[in-house]
This record gives structure tokens, sequence and C-alpha cells, in this order.
């Protein structure tokens, strides 16, 4: 049950949710006895009912995409933003610019084959931990 504190708010929470209960329960009953007595024409009124809406969604299938792109888009750049502000917040103007150089000398003279040595030494010690997990594995089962 809702208590916000306020009676009146209270009751009207209440009696707006069994309302709306009610009138839910009552229209999947009388759906339900609609699809029983008359299975032709609620099979033609759900057909045509699934087309309004997939007409809809389709033809406001890239309306949604798109915004969906643009919100994300805006969400990254607030992320960034925020990010950044943080980082000159937290590490000082001298520190973020210094952090700054370190991270384009970094990328500058960055080889990607000195990456691959690390990948290929991950993969033997993945390789070696799935082993002793199996021997484990195939122990217990024998026990």
């Amino acid at each position: 049950m809702i208590s916000t504190g306020n009676l009146h708010v209270d009751y009207a929470i209440k009696y707006t949710v069994q309302s709306l209960y009610t009138l839910i329960s009552i229209a999947i009953l009388h759906f339900n006895k609609f699809l029983i007595d008359y299975p032709d024409i609620a099979s033609v009124v759900l057909i045509v009912i699934g087309a309004i809406i997939s007409y809809y969604l389709i033809k406001n299938l890239f309306r949604i995409v798109y915004s969906v792109i643009i919100t994300t888009i805006k969400l990254l750049v607030i992320l960034t933003l925020v990010f950044f502000s943080l980082w000159v917040y937290v590490r000082g103007v001298n520190m973020f610019t210094s952090d700054l150089k370190a991270i384009v000398d970094y990328t500058s003279n960055f080889n990607p084959d000195d990456g691959a040595e690390q990948v290929q030494k991950y993969g033997r010690d993945a390789q070696a931990a799935w082993g002793v997990f199996s021997q484990w594995a195939a122990h217990q089962v024998k026990e």
C-alpha cells in the first residue's frame, strides 16, 4: 500500500489503482468472451489491429531510430564533458595538461605489435588456467 502521509492523496491513489485494475479486468473478460463467441470476427479484428500497429511502427521506425541515435550522441557529449570536468577538478589544470601530453605522446608512439605479445601471454595463461580447471573438474567427477 502506498503511503504518502496525506490521507486524501493515499485514498485518491488507492481509488485510481483499483479503478484501473477493475477496468482492465473487465476488458480482458469481455475480450475473452468475444474471442470465444465470435472467433472469426475476433481474428479479423486482431489482424486489422496488428496491421495498423505494424503500419505506424514501420512508418515511425526511422524517427524512432533517429531519435535514439541523437539521444545517444547527446548523452555521450554530456558524459564526455562531465568526465573531463571532473578530471580537471580532481587533478588540477597543471596535472591535467601534463596527463594530456603523456596520453598524446603514448598514442603517437604506439606500436600495435607490442600489444600482440601481451595478448599471446594472456592467451597462454588462459589456456593453462583452463587446463588446471579441467583437471580439477575431472577429478571432482571421478569422486
